[in-house]
This record gives structure tokens, C-alpha cells and sequence, in this order.
């Protein structure tokens, strides 16, 4: 089977679901194309993940010259398709294409050939959250009916509290859309001690880490505010591990350079591998994932944080604030409130000592495996090919302890 990987967007997830996914499709007999942008090809983030699996796949020679707006996206999508002849798309992340995508077919214009089997994966689903205001949930009811109107693909979410929204509606897209699993590869639970030797931090005293893109989405600006008001023991820090904003880069030189130079705020300014990562994950005492109420999507900073058990901060909003209490692994906090989180980074950290996570996240860290997510994102093209989808764990045998078939049947039916 010739299928063509479409990935219009580097940032994020993308590179660590193809990672894992590529190699599982050429296991499977499929000849893999990839097209990319060409800042896709030329990062960092590129040469870690996907350099070293060539061999898996051919890259699209007419590389995209820019993401563009989302008419220029799908001018591009139909041009791969075109140059590339598949006989399946698969789009692992599909926003923000999907809703004009959609809209497109509604009106009779066929941008991907009949013939051609599909899949759609959104990362972020914010029109399954409540809306804010009567303009929202006018963008919100618009988006997921254009969503809908692409009657000939599957279309899948990889965020349990969307799909669960989306369900509850009784929408007709909640007759046809997926759940999928979010790759969670390489978290392995080390000492905090190793894991600050490993990265050169000092190793005592307690620590408040933010990883991942450092910048305003995940509130960081806020988070730097609030340490620096917080009452704290004299040993506390501020770690920030990850590829910093001009913004940040601006306050962290300016407004806050006496923590720095104190030590109390220590900057990793780089893009982390994955070891890196993980380190940095198991050197905290607290994980922070306060992002602002505008972010809808799974955290892959707090499944991380479950998994190697370390306890979270984070915003309640959203995804997290029904995630973070289910499953007890930490404290939720008023991102937009200075003073609240300013005293529950201090509550955060002094309950840290007490931790112990809830017997659940063996159930996640199974549903969050590489192997889970290969065999669920896979079960469709199994099922094209004429072989057996693999047995998959769902998300309500996370939840309730219970194995149902319900969520790897749907995914089957392409």
C-alpha cells in the first residue's frame, strides 16, 4: 500500500508520533512517502526523530516552501497527492486544514480523489470545550460541522476529554469520531539526585521545572511572576529547560536577572532530546503545565510527570483540570491569578515529599505506551490490508479497569 504522510506543521507532538509510526507502517508492507515543509526538514527536531529512519521512507522531493495560511495548506495537500499517487492519506495532524478541508467538500469540490482511503488526526479539539462566548460557539458549532462534512475519512482526537465531550453531544460526528492514544515514549522513572547529576544542576534543594517550547502559551511569563513573590525555603529553584522565547529570553535578562544570578533561576536554553527530557522530568520536585485557558489539548509534560512520578502544577482549565484530580497528581492552580499561584507553587512544592501516585497511572503509562499507540494507530491500515488489528487498551480500561473492544472496532472501520 502507498500511503503518504502529510505533515504541514513541525511544532509539538508531530515528530514523536512519526517516530514511532513510520517504522510500525513499513512492518506492515507500506511504502511510506513524507512530505514536509522545508523548516520541517531543516530542524533540529527533524534530525533527531526522523533522520535516522530514512530507510523507512521516501520524502516528498517538492518539499513545501512554508506552511502558509490554510488555503495555501490545502493548495499543497492537493499537490502532494497529485506528484504522489497514494492510495491512502494519512494527516497526523491535521489542524488547522481539517474545518476548510471540510468546508471544501460541503460545497462540492473534491480536493482528495474518490479512491483515495483517509485519516485525520486532530492534536487539539477546542471546539469539543465549552465556549467562552456566543462568537465561540457560533467558530466552535461552524468548525466541527465542516469537520463532519468529510463523509470518506475516519477522523480521530487524540484528547480523551474531547472525545468524551464530543459523545455526550450526540452530534453526528459523534457517530464517527476515533480516540487515539498520545505516544508516551521514553519516560523512565530515575532518581532526582541522578537525574540532576546527568544534567549538571545542582543536586540539593527543591525544584519547580518547566519544559518543553518556553513561552507565553504555557504561561511561563506568569510562572516566573508568581516564583518570585512566592514564599519559599531558601533553597528552592526555578528550572527552565527548553527552547526559550525572545520573550522570556527578555525577562530572564531583565526583570528577574537577580534570580539568576543568585541560582535560583537556572536556564536550559536549548531543545532537549529525549534522555534530556526525561531527566529533566525526574529531577523535579514539581512539574509545572500551567498553560493558558486558550490551550485545549493533552499534556504530554503531565503524562510524563504521572508516569515517572512526579507531582504536577497546573491550570485549571480544560484537559487538566479534569485529568490532574482523576487521577491525583497534583495541584491545580488559577494561572491568571498572581497571588493564588504564587501560594500554590509554595503548597505545590511542600506537599511534594508526600506523593504517591494514584494506582490508575500504571493503567495510563500501559494506555500511553509506544506499543498501545503503534497498534490503535495502525488498527485501520491492519484492517485495509486484510490482517487482524492488534488488541488495543482503551481509555475506559484506564479509567474504570475494564476492557472493552468498543474503541479499537471503531477505529478499524476505514
Amino acid at each position: 500500500m502507498r500511503i503518504l504522510i502529510f505533515n504541514p506543521d513541525e511544532k509539538g507532538h508531530n515528530f514523536i508520533f512519526l517516530k514511532l509510526l513510520i517504522p510500525a507502517l513499513n512492518t506492515l508492507g507500506c511504502n511510506i512517502t513524507l512530505a514536509l515543509t522545508e523548516s520541517g526538514f531543516t530542524s533540529e527536531e527533524f534530525h533527531t526523530h526522523l533522520a535516522p529512519l530514512y530507510h523507512f521512507f521516501q520524502l516528498d522531493t517538492q518539499i513545501m516552501q512554508g506552511t502558509g495560511g490554510r488555503r495555501q495548506q490545502i493548495a499543497q495537500l492537493a499537490a502532494a497527492v497529485k506528484r504522489n499517487q497514494p492510495e491512502h492519506l494519512l494527516v497526523p495532524n491535521a489542524e488547522p486544514l481539517l474545518a476548510l478541508l471540510g468546508l471544501q467538500s460541503a460545497l462540492g469540490r473534491m480536493i482528495i480523489p474518490t479512491g483515495i482511503t483517509q485519516e485525520f488526526t486532530l492534536i487539539r479539539a477546542d471546539f469539543a470545550y465549552p465556549a467562552a462566548n456566543l462568537k465561540q460557539r457560533a467558530w466552535f458549532w461552524a468548525k466541527e460541522r465542516s469537520i463532519n462534512a468529510m463523509p470518506n475519512a475516519t477522523i480521530s482526537v487524540i484528547d480523551p476529554i474531547a472525545y468524551e465531550n464530543i459523545r455526550h453531544r450526540g452530534s453526528s460526528l459523534a457517530e464517527r469520531i476515533c480516540l487515539l492514544p498520545e505516544p508516551l515514549d521514553n519516560a523512565v522513572s530515575i532518581g532526582k539526585t541522578e537525574a540532576r547529576r546527568r544534567l549538571g544542576l545542582p543536586v540539593h534543594g527543591r525544584y519547580l521545572i518547566c519544559t518543553g517550547v518556553l513561552d507565553h502559551r504555557k504561561g511561563i511569563n506568569l510562572i516566573l511572576s508568581a516564583f518570585a513573590k512566592a514564599d519559599l525555603n531558601p533553597g528552592d529553584r526555578l528550572l527552565l529547560a527548553g527552547k526559550a522565547g525572545p520573550d522570556i529570553e527578555e525577562m530572564l535578562s531583565g526583570a528577574f536577572a537577580h534570580l539568576v544570578r543568585d541560582d535560583k533561576i537556572i536556564l536550559l536554553n536549548r531543545y532537549l532530546s529525549d534522555n534530556e527530557l526525561n531527566s529533566v522530568i525526574c529531577a523535579a520536585d514539581v512539574v509545572a503545565a500551567t498553560y493558558r485557558t486558550t490551550h485545549c489539548a493533552p499534556s504530554g509534560i503531565i503524562n510524563k510527570a504521572a508516569v515517572t512520578g512526579r507531582p504536577v502544577l497546573a491550570s485549571r482549565f480544560g484537559w487538566s483540570d479534569i485529568i490532574v484530580p482523576e487521577f491525583g497528581l497534583g495541584t491545580l492552580t488559577d494561572i491568571n491569578n498572581p497571588e493564588v499561584l504564587a501560594q500554590d507553587i509554595a503548597v505545590a512544592l511542600d506537599q511534594s515529599a508526600y506523593f504517591t501516585p494514584s494506582p490508575k497511572v500504571s493503567r495510563l503509562q500501559e494506555y500511553l505506551s509506544p506499543a498501545n499507540f503503534i497498534n490503535a494507530w495502525t488498527a485501520g491500515i491492519s484492517r485495509l490490508l486484510g490482517k487482524s488489528a492488534p488488541e488495543i487498551k482503551s481509555w475506559e480500561w484506564v479509567r474504570y479497569g475494564v476492557i472493552t473492544k468498543s474503541e479499537s472496532m471503531e477505529r478499524s472501520k476505514l
